[in-house]
């Protein structure tokens, strides 16, 4: 069947097979056949490091926007792990049929009075740039754009600097707010997503 792994120390530990043999219903990851339950069940392990190794295995499968993938994928949004729920929403917002409910996430862990849900969040608005460049925001937005706004004086470096470069990326009318911001937060010896904050911040640049 199809393994997670982990690394630990130098030893490749298998943690779990995902099946052994599948029959209905059926969905695909990383090009093998695996029964939806067995992957739930997967993101309930008391083990974080296997249900965040289960959400990132849907990364990158075209099914995870199928029912059955999204009936996975919304367990893992409810994961006490920030890092499980973030590997979600990063599929989430790789699909059209899902990109509001990923969304919603991003938007709704910014908002959380926890500093690692926030953290994870934040490193999200990335894929939120990335979709703003393509035009891929729709309705949503004048939302995110709003809740940006908010969250570039957040108290929490990571919504503030990484909100504060999106903000500028994604609305020119706001640079003069939020690049400062930014600006500042490269003087702070801390990663707050700064190589991809630097490589957006170069985008805009030529415009600024």
């Amino acid at each position: 069947g199809l393994l997670l792994i982990k690394e630990t120390g130098a030893e490749t530990i298998a943690l779990k097979s995902l099946c052994e043999e599948v029959t209905t219903p059926q969905l695909y990851l990383n090009g093998q056949m695996v029964d939806p339950a067995a992957v739930t069940k997967l993101l309930s392990d008391k083990d974080a490091e296997v249900r965040y190794e289960a959400a990132q295995s849907l990364m990158w499968n075209d099914d995870a926007s199928t029912e059955l993938g999204l009936s996975v994928l919304r367990k893992g949004l409810d994961d006490r792990d920030p890092r499980v729920r973030f590997r979600v929403v990063e599929t989430l917002l790789r699909y059209p049929k899902t990109r509001d409910l990923g969304i919603s996430a991003v938007l709704d862990g910014l908002a959380a009075d926890n500093y690692y849900a926030q953290k994870w969040a934040a490193y999200a608005l990335f894929d939120i740039a990335a979709l703003s460049k393509k035009g891929d925001l729709g309705k949503r937005k004048g939302e995110i754009i709003k809740a940006l706004k908010r969250h570039i004086t957040d108290h929490n470096p990571y919504a503030r600097y990484i909100s504060s470069i999106v903000l500028a990326a994604i609305d020119p009318a706001s640079r003069s707010t939020a690049i400062p911001v930014f600006i500042s937060g490269l003087s702070v010896n801390q990663d707050y997503g700064q190589d991809q904050a630097v490589r957006l911040f170069e985008e805009i640049a030529p415009d600024v």
